[in-house]
């Protein structure tokens, strides 16, 4: 028998209990002060990376010898919030098919069908394309 999970996120839990809305949005208003306090002092705020990749915003004064600091570029990179320019089709980096030869050449011929079937059954029954079939053979030939 299936049973049904009910899931519910934290916002509906904190929606559901005042009391514990309340004592967020308290907690949020006294960080904030916090840090407008201490840019207003002169503490900087800066873009820290944690040994395990992770990154964050942190006050200079409260930024710890195993924390590396980063730009805020390396940031937005790394958390994702680097704005992407979108566009629709062209040419994208990485994407495609990857090149097989490095300086190739299209070249058309005309062969009988009996020769064009016997060539893609070469390469199937050997695990390779038909362009490596025909630079095989055509290797065999002039050497």
């Amino acid at each position: 028998m299936k049973k049904d999970i009910k899931t519910t996120s934290f916002r509906d839990l904190i929606n559901e209990d005042p009391e514990r809305k309340a004592e967020l949005e308290r907690e949020r208003q006294k960080e904030a002060a916090e840090l407008e306090q201490a840019l207003a002092s002169g503490d900087e705020l800066l873009y820290v990376q944690y040994d395990e990749g992770y990154v964050c915003q942190k006050l200079k004064s409260k930024v710890q010898k195993t924390e590396t600091i980063i730009t805020k570029e390396q940031f937005e990179e790394i958390s994702g919030i680097a704005e992407v320019k979108r566009q629709h089709g062209g040419k994208r980096k990485g994407a495609g098919r990857k090149k097989q030869y490095k300086d190739k050449v299209k070249e058309t011929y005309e062969i009988e069908r009996i020769e064009a079937d016997k060539l893609k059954s070469y390469a199937k029954e050997h695990g390779i394309s038909k362009n490596q079939a025909i630079t095989e053979a055509i290797n065999r030939l002039v050497s």
